[in-house]
């Protein structure tokens, strides 16, 4: 019996402790004797089965060989367990060890199936029981003693050391038991975090409810031992620059998903042609066309198992020869299956026998080839290959890892690599860590969105983006050099794999860090192209127009060249200038090159200088030889150069393989920027309440979207995510249809449009597809030249948008490269981050989530080479899976999706009673069933009750009931009253309409989720003739006519908005609130609707949207908003307001600066007169070059992805006044007609909230608003903020405009330069004047007074 701690003196509970310990060493020796006494009988019996018989039941198997102490199957015919009972006798609550046989679950019975008649052997044998105090892993110790004696912790790793060379082989295998299976599945969890000091006082709870479980120490080490097993490897990686981190290999990674029954049996080893069709990564253009030969999938594998490689001569059917160069698949017209084909070269024979190859590229049907080269070899050539001398294939031959391989498939495999800086803290606290993670290419796109399959790869708070992508490069490298062995778990052979980078994903500025692009604040400011120019450049009208069009394209090539010139430069004299303007002339700026370039600038100029203790100035060859030297030095470190420049060899082009981004540069960029405006113009306006209520009242059936929350979003319009921007985007249009100008209302319009387009999961034709992107996207940025023309040149993202069709047909729909499923999966980083010391961040949650892989790899079913079986390739044992599958609640813990698939046309709910029975009190209490008991069949209905009587001639032969909601095709669960697109007559050649489900009838005699027998009633609606005015959308008209359709008839639901426009509806409807899930006295309002028979269909719903553009008639089909024939005045009309409000802001700052200096120069000196000096000052061009460059903001300033206070942003790049347009740059002046730019407001005339962004202000400009009224400037910045709000209350007087607060700026940074400037204009007189008086004076603090100190 143990003993807490508490309850005996430290020398009783010592010497306790050391009895019980010694009486348990001797149960030990006993048992283990008897152990081995049963075990060579056991062994004898053993012997004579096979362990690869498939008629032996495995669990029978086991019940026979069990030993006598436990029964672990006991289990009666009333399908009650035997009792548990501790040492002393006494009955256990409940244990981990007792659990039910169940029949295996359907979702792993892949890989139970395979787990049965693979001819590679499972663990097998005999469990130790969870009860019995003698297990030797945990050594029995109670958590109170969490440190066993030290000479029993080595007896334990000796025995566990045995243990493990001849490796578990019990039930639960690799694992001792089940209690140490679940304990460890629970703590290496990736969603469920625990701290140290949380899992061991998980483990305390259980053993004082009766559980046996290990110890802390004991599941630590059952989890090393499993991971040293099946782990991955974790390698120590040293930068150039010294920094030291950690990499989970990534040939180990993607050999976990080969060899687990998950992820195996949807991986896609080939490019695939779809003809006009794209949805996934392998029907892109970089796979079919880009990847270099040598790094695709080398060989293929065809009819009985004749592999045959590239590069290779093959014959063919026809008696001919050819020399495949690469592998694809092709779909037939009609979409039927792939065929395999090969692209390569015709040979034919020349008339001295030889094979000569053509040059033509040909494509060849891989079922047509007889005989590989090595049969060719062997049986037609007598071993002497025949091609000519010439030919170019004949040193290739054979391929080199023909060898290598020993007929064993060879798979290369395409990975997603994503690098972004996540904070490893819980807290605000910004704890910045570089991370990378990756995705297995060779999966479709619904796999690629589950957490399940995103691994991690590296992280480091010291080194740099692109050191991290040193040793993912390096690592990448290693699977060519030696390729990694995996178990194929499908085809059930051992396979070698590679791996090499398809795309790079990642915010913008990563992706130009990535680039060695300069970044989005820079003159040159694409990574894809070379757009751009100087400021200047960009408000001409060449310039502002060169923005909407792709530049010539960027290559690696050339990036790499500049970067060489670069060095060069900096052997110059006078290099550091000529650097800068280099790289402002070309957009390049290495991150990697930069500091070496920078030392060897500074020892340049260093060797240059007149060094007095030198004999002779340094020669040009001495200065060439030690800045040699230098790069050398460097250059033995590592790379001196991007190292993504120079992956040209593993097919990547770094330039054009960072594809747009859609999160950040969609959600988080232009639909921001609107949003924005938009909300700024409704608070000018004093709308902002009427849209709130718009928002609140949208209908959201049919959009698949989060619960919209207009507060939320009206109240904190500065602090919306991606999913409110996603959500936004597809019901503003309705929202605001009469709040803004048309302008504004149309960019809404285009906005949803382009989302749409965006989020697009499959593309029927992608020629098509990508003209209507593009037209799209034209539409969009010349709606934006007129709502806020200086937009386009402050904001980087919307030039990005030009080249999203480039990359949708390089990689495939956009979906594939958005980075929301790596977002999301920074949760589990920060979740390892946080349950660290944080001593070793890199190695540790390296370690970490290695740990967390090599857990899921074995629950999952996953293969694994084991030393302790002499390199066999084996699995966890079938109890490990049939759990896994049984218990979702663990399967969810693992990232994998338990949501049981909605039956089409079944009946999800429970029924609900039709309008004559009696409806359920409200303050009744509901009925909890258990989950195996089957609810109450509903009550039927006569059919002279229902509404499909009048419809349908023919009633059910069964009897029916109201259900309250079915499953449509699309699986979407419409209630009654949703809206549906039907096959109007039924059948699947019947026409597509739109409806309305009034009700719903299911059988009696299958009413829990059968689909047969379920009929449905639709009010048909009709298409108007045109489209809608204003929102230039379909209408529909609600009809008479009703049609009783079939379930499965019923396609998918719709999102329909009510015509306010037409009702001219208004906000007019109280409704009560919920809040703590009591209705509450306080009320929100709502649109009351006019009219309940005109509908616009939501053609901005992603949702279903492919069905639903089958639905619309083709003279309803969207078109363009702007006409094509006026897009060059708008362009130049836009550069023009842009040049004239530029114009007008320097004139202005000038005589602000002016006035100003002259008011300090006529206070200063009584002797200079007021004139004089003003001439002075205008006569001064040095004076007012300093003026422009100061007072002048940067109109290249670039938002934060991660988001900032978007309104006063949004008020800094927008102008103060409307300006008339000055046409003066145009190459053609003709009269421009007048144009008001929807988001060129003043700002001067805000009020209420918007006028709130003078708190933004820095502390100067707030200081000198103090000195204005005379308010006390002292304290912090918050301090300042309450006495001035205080002061405005009190005076009632207005706050300061953004004008004001313009003009402040300018005021306080000329007083910053007052002394220089005074300086400048005070004549020599006045100046020698000044110095006596200063000379006179006694040093006290008038003079400080008079002339404040200032920063220069």
């Amino acid at each position: 019996m143990w003993f807490p701690r508490a309850s005996i003196s430290k020398h009783a509970a010592q010497k306790k402790h050391i009895a019980n310990v010694q009486n348990h060493q001797l149960q030990l020796r006993e048992q283990a004797r008897k152990r081995a006494a049963e075990s060579s009988y056991s062994q004898q019996q053993h012997d004579r089965q096979s362990h690869y018989e498939d008629d032996i039941d495995w669990y029978d198997e086991y019940d026979q060989r069990a030993g006598p102490t436990y029964d672990y199957g006991a289990h009666d015919n009333t399908g009650q367990s035997k009792a548990w009972y501790d040492a002393d006798g006494e009955e256990v609550f409940f244990t981990a060890g007792d659990e039910s046989f169940n029949a295996l679950e359907a979702s792993l019975a892949r890989a139970l199936k395979d787990a049965s008649n693979a001819a590679v052997e499972h663990f097998q044998g005999h469990e130790i029981p969870l009860h019995d105090d003698t297990e030797d892993f945990n050594l029995g110790y109670r958590q109170e003693y969490d440190n066993p004696p030290i000479e029993d912790v080595f007896k334990a790793h000796a025995d566990r050391t045995a243990a493990t060379q001849q490796g578990h082989t019990g039930q639960w295998a690799p694992y001792p038991d089940k209690a140490t299976f679940l304990t460890d599945l629970l703590f290496r969890s990736p969603r469920l975090r625990f701290s140290r000091a949380q899992q061991k006082a998980i483990l305390q709870w259980a053993r004082h409810l009766g559980a046996t479980v290990p110890s802390h120490w004991g599941v630590s080490k059952a989890h090393e031992e499993v991971k040293e097993e099946v782990g991955i490897s974790t390698q120590r990686q040293e930068s150039a620059q010294g920094h030291v981190w950690y990499l989970n290999k990534i040939g180990d990674s993607i050999a976990k998903d080969i060899s687990n029954p998950i992820t195996r049996p949807e991986m896609v080893f080939y490019p695939e042609y779809a003809n006009e069709k794209m949805s996934q990564v392998w029907h892109g253009e970089k796979m079919l066309r880009d990847v270099p030969d040598h790094l695709l999938t080398p060989m293929v594998r065809v009819g009985s198992g004749r592999i045959f490689y590239v590069n290779e001569l093959v014959s063919l059917t026809n008696n001919g020869w050819f020399i495949p160069t690469r592998w694809f698949m092709q779909k037939g017209k009609s979409g039927s299956e792939s065929r395999m084909y090969a692209m390569g070269h015709d040979v034919v024979k020349a008339q001295d026998g030889t094979l000569i190859q053509m040059d033509d590229l040909v494509t060849v049907p891989v079922d047509t080839f007889t005989a590989t080269y090595p049969e060719l070899l062997r049986d037609k050539f007598s071993g002497r290959c025949p091609l000519a001398e010439t030919c170019k294939f004949r040193d290739k031959m054979p391929h080199p890892l023909r060898e290598k391989a020993v007929n064993r498939p060879v798979y290369s495999i395409p990975v997603i690599v994503f690098l972004d800086d996540v904070s490893g803290n819980q807290s605000k606290q910004w704890n910045k860590h570089f991370s990378c993670y990756l995705s297995n290419g060779a999966l479709p796109r619904e796999k690629l969105s589950e957490e399940f399959h995103v691994r991690f790869v590296a992280t480091s708070p010291h080194a740099a983006p692109l050191e991290i992508m040193e040793g993912v490069r390096s690592s990448i490298a290693e699977t060519y050099r030696d390729p990694i062995k995996a178990y194929d778990c499908q085809s059930k052979e051992e396979v070698l794999i590679q791996v090499y980078p398809l795309l790079f994903a990642g915010d913008n500025p990563m992706q130009a860090e990535l680039c060695s692009c300069s970044g989005l604040n820079s003159n040159y400011f694409c990574r894809t192209c070379k757009c751009g120019g100087t400021q200047e450049f960009k408000r001409t009208d060449a310039g502002y127009a060169s923005l909407f069009e792709s530049g010539s394209l960027r290559s690696s090539w050339d990036t790499y060249e500049e970067l060489c010139k670069q060095y060069a430069v900096a052997y110059e004299s006078g290099a550091s200038t000529k650097l800068a303007e280099s790289s402002r002339a070309s957009g390049v700026k290495d991150p990697i090159a930069q500091p070496i370039l920078d030392s060897m600038i500074k020892i340049g100029q260093e060797i240059r200088k007149n060094n007095p203790h030198r004999v002779a100035k340094a020669t040009p060859e001495e200065v060439q030889a030690l800045l040699d030297a230098e790069l050398r030095k460097a250059r033995s470190r590592g790379s001196v150069i991007n190292p993504l420049l120079q992956m040209d060899d593993y097919g990547v082009d770094i330039n054009k393989d960072t594809p747009t981004e859609i999160l950040h540069t969609i959600l988080l960029g232009v639909v921001k920027y609107f949003w924005a405006q938009t909300t700024t113009l409704l608070e000018k306006d004093k709308k902002l309440a009427i849209f709130e209520s718009r928002l609140r009242s949208v209908e959201e059936s049919g959009l698949n979207i989060p619960k919209l929350s207009a507060e939320y979003m009206c109240q904190y319009k500065g602090g919306l995510i991606g999913k409110h921007f996603k959500s936004l985007s597809q019901v503003m249009a309705f929202a605001v249809h009469d709040l803004v100008p048309q302008d504004v209302l149309n960019s809404w319009i285009i906005i949803g449009r382009l989302v749409v387009l965006l989020w697009h999961t499959e593309i029927e034709n992608i020629d098509n597809y990508t003209d209507e992107l593009n037209s799209t996207i034209d539409d969009f940025l010349l709606l934006t030249a007129k709502c806020s023309p200086a937009i386009i040149i402050s904001k980087p993202k919307f030039h990005f948008l030009i080249h999203l069709a480039f990359y949708i047909r390089r990689f495939g729909p956009a979906l594939l490269f958005s980075t929301e499923r790596y977002e999301s999966y920074n949760a589990v980083f920060r979740a390892a981050s946080i349950h660290s010391n944080h001593q070793a961040p890199s190695r540790d949650i390296a370690w970490c989530f290695a740990s967390m892989d090599t857990v899921k790899h074995i629950a999952t079913g996953g293969w694994w080479k084991s030393k302790a079986r002499g390199g066999k390739w084996v699995q966890a044992s079938p109890r490990i899976l049939e759990f896994i599958s049984q218990y979702s609640e663990f399967a969810e813990l693992l990232g994998l999706s338990t949501q049981e698939p909605i039956v089409p046309g079944s009946i999800n709910n429970s029924h609900v009673y039709s309008p004559e029975q009696r409806k359920e009190e409200p303050d009744s209490e509901p009925s909890y069933k258990e989950p195996n008991q089957s609810r109450k069949a509903p009550d039927p209905v006569e059919w002279t009750a229902t509404i499909a009587h009048a419809h349908l001639a023919q009633p059910p032969a069964n009897a029916i009931y109201h259900a309250k909601d079915f499953a449509t095709k699309a699986q979407d669960v419409v209630k009654v009253g949703g809206h549906v697109i039907a096959r109007h007559e039924g059948g699947i050649y019947s026409p597509l309409t739109i409806g309305r489900v009034v009700e719903i009838l299911g059988p009696t005699s299958s009413w829990t989720q059968s689909p047969h027998g379920v009929k449905v009633t639709v009010q048909l609606f009709d298409f108007a003739e045109q489209p809608h005015p204003i929102l230039h959308m379909p209408v529909v008209l609600k009809s008479d006519s009703f049609s009783v359709l079939n379930a499965s008839d019923i396609l998918a639901a719709v999102n329909l908005q009510h015509d306010c426009h037409a009702g001219n509806c208004q906000p007019g409807e109280a409704r009560h609130t919920t809040q703590e899930r009591e209705v509450t006295s306080r009320t929100r309002m709502y649109v009351r609707h006019t009219d309940h028979s005109r509908y616009i269909v939501n053609m901005h719903a992603i949702h279903n949207h492919r069905i639903l553009k089958d639905a619309i008639p083709p003279s309803l089909k969207p078109s363009r908003l702007v006409d094509s024939a006026t897009e060059s005045d708008i362009k130049v009309t836009a550069a023009t307001h842009i040049r004239g409000k530029r114009q007008k802001q320097q004139e202005k700052a000038k005589e602000v600066l002016i006035n100003n200096v002259i008011d300090r120069t006529t206070t200063s000196s009584a002797d200079m007169p007021e004139d004089k000096a003003l001439a002075a000052v205008e006569n001064n061009d040095n004076l007012i070059k300093i003026t422009e460059g100061l007072v002048m903001p940067s109109e290249a300033a670039v938002d934060n992805d991660e988001g900032s206070n978007i309104a006063y942003e949004q008020q800094q790049t927008s102008s103060n006044q409307p300006s008339e347009p000055q046409c003066t740059q145009a190459r053609n002046p003709k009269t421009l007609p007048r144009h008001e730019f929807a988001f060129d407001h003043d700002e001067s005339s805000q009020t209420g909230n918007g006028n709130k962004a003078w708190e933004s202000a820095p502390n100067d400009v707030l200081k000198h608003w103090c000195r204005l009224n005379k308010v006390p400037l002292t304290g912090k910045k918050s301090d300042i903020v309450e006495r001035l709000r205080a002061h405005f209350e009190r005076t009632s007087l207005p706050p300061p405009s953004f004008n004001d607060l313009v003009i402040a700026k300018k005021v306080v940074q000329t007083q910053r330069l007052e002394k220089a400037l005074v300086k400048t204009q005070l004549g020599d007189d006045q100046k020698r004047k000044r110095a006596a008086e200063e000379a006179e004076e006694p040093e006290d603090s008038s003079r400080a007074a008079k002339w404040p100190r200032t920063d220069v």
